[in-house]
């Protein structure tokens, strides 16, 4: 069948690591996941959307890269670029009816997250004005009205799923 929407959501770990620990082919490695992974999927649908007259991108981002997390960089390094590459694809793939956008969700817990300490999990959901973590559900929302006729006129956009916590994007 058809590709209707691309879902760009992988990513190669979220693990805490001090810059002078971190090598750049760590580095790599999480740009390879992400961004690659991302540029090499888009170039595999991008046939398909056109034949059929066009499809959807969403590329899920990280409020990390705003409001980078102590020895994330490499975590980081890579969202940004995925952003980067987001906001490229709208420009050159809106004539063509590709709508690409980017859900920016603040920290979850998942099984990416499974290794962060309690205290720490804590502590953000205290600063959040609705005392809670977003949960994958509701970020699923956000990409199904991506994907919908009632978005029909949005591309290169930023949804932000934080519950009203900063960064305001």
């Amino acid at each position: 069948g058809n590709v209707d929407v691309l879902v760009n959501n992988a990513v190669a770990g979220y693990r805490s690591q001090p810059i002078e620990e971190t090598s750049w082919a760590h580095v790599q490695q999480d740009i390879d996941v992400v961004v690659k992974g991302s540029f090499l999927l888009v170039q595999a649908v991008l046939r398909g959307f056109e034949e059929q007259g066009g499809g959807r991108i969403v590329n899920i981002s990280s409020t990390a890269v705003e409001a980078p997390p102590r020895s994330h960089a490499r975590y980081v390094i890579a969202k940004s670029a995925l952003s980067g590459l987001t906001r490229s694809l709208a420009v050159e793939l809106a004539g063509r009816n590709v709508l690409v956008n980017e859900v920016v969700p603040s920290f979850m817990e998942t099984d990416l997250t499974s290794g962060t300490d309690r205290v720490s999990i804590g502590q953000i959901k205290a600063a959040s004005p609705m005392k809670r973590l977003p949960n994958p559900e509701e970020v699923a929302d956000v990409i199904v009205f991506l994907a919908s006729p009632q978005a029909a006129h949005m591309s290169g956009q930023r949804l932000v799923v934080t519950g009203g916590a900063p960064p305001f994007l």
